[in-house]
């Protein structure tokens, strides 16, 4: 899914609530922080796959050192990021 996807779920949705009777002031401004959200976790999504990505392609050793971290702390946010995938992919089942 694309930022521009979340935008136009967003407005899609504002209109329905117009639509349904509800102040397009009053809907606008909660639909705000639904779509940071949204954007927000599409962002770390996309950070964790570059992260995997790399590691796959490279190992710890150069993940560490393009990150310029320890591999320990590279373990750990591979570690993190398979994590957070298999919630995503749990909660899209």
């Amino acid at each position: 899914m694309s930022y521009t996807s979340v935008a136009e779920i967003v407005q899609e949705t504002i209109e329905r609530f117009v639509a349904a009777g509800v102040s397009r002031e009053v809907i606008e401004a909660e639909m705000k922080g639904v779509e940071l959200v949204a954007v927000l976790d599409l962002t770390e999504a996309s950070r964790d796959d570059q992260l995997l990505l790399t590691f796959e392609r490279y190992g710890w050793e150069a993940c560490a050192e393009r990150y310029g971290v320890a591999e320990r702390t590279i373990r750990d946010r591979r570690n993190a990021a398979l994590n957070r995938q298999a919630r995503r992919r749990m909660a899209a089942a």
